[in-house]
């Protein structure tokens, strides 16, 4: 079920804008799932993964993040705001891909590039949510 629904996911927008049927509504609804279907897929995951505490800090830490971007969002601009950025889609992408390397030697270092990469894509998106420079 996880690789229809990830498939799906990533096409979705690029099906809606070849086929002019994009709406606000819809942007607003995909940025929706794609916080529900990460955090599913993150805790589906995880216990597979067995992570050692600094992998599971990191990944709070991320959380936590995330969580201050979309109050800083819903203060600052006075609505959901979940940035579209390329480091997000990467990022998406990412942890899409992670998933076919949990079972083996290379799933806690490609865990904590995954959550590099992640931290990194959160804090851009921090600062154009700070900067008003958001779309």
């Amino acid at each position: 079920m996880y690789l229809p629904a990830g498939l799906t996911d990533m096409l979705d927008g690029p099906v809606a804008r070849h086929t002019h049927t994009q709406s606000s509504a819809g942007v607003r609804l995909d940025s929706l799932v794609d916080l529900a279907f990460t955090g599913v897929c993150l805790f589906r995951l995880l216990p597979l993964l067995h992570p050692p505490r600094w992998l599971t800090g990191w990944i709070a830490g991320i959380l936590i993040l995330r969580l201050c971007n979309l109050g800083t969002g819903l203060l600052r601009h006075k609505r959901l705001m979940l940035l579209h950025t390329r480091a997000n889609k990467l990022t998406g992408l990412l942890l899409f891909g992670l998933v076919f390397l949990l079972t083996t030697p290379y799933a806690r270092p490609a865990s904590a590039l995954v959550c590099a990469w992640t931290t990194a894509a959160s804090l851009q998106e921090g600062y154009l949510l700070c900067r008003g420079k958001a779309r």
